[in-house]
């Protein structure tokens, strides 16, 4: 479903935690973790589609930023195809 800014709610579908990274690619520097169940907004995608923008929060700064997860563990309540495309 649709939220008025924009995003997607998700739900993470991982059999442990989702590793949330900096950039769009398995070799990026992990920023956090998300819990199997855990519910996400979703803001954008990749070209390809394969990777999915996040908020989370900076834990040295304390505010939210954006963030990559992999779009087939992330169980959207929509079309990822409406998503916005976001450049890496």
């Amino acid at each position: 479903k649709e939220a008025d800014d924009g995003s997607v709610r998700g739900v993470v579908r991982a059999g442990g935690r989702l590793n949330v990274r900096e950039a769009p690619q398995a070799g990026a520097r992990i920023i956090d973790q998300l819990a199997n169940g855990a519910e996400v907004r979703i803001y954008a995608r990749a070209p390809d589609g394969l990777w999915l923008v996040t908020e989370v929060v900076d834990e040295e700064t304390g505010r939210l930023i954006l963030a990559w997860v992999m779009a087939r563990y992330v169980a959207l309540e929509g079309d990822v195809e409406d998503l916005p495309v976001k450049e890496p």
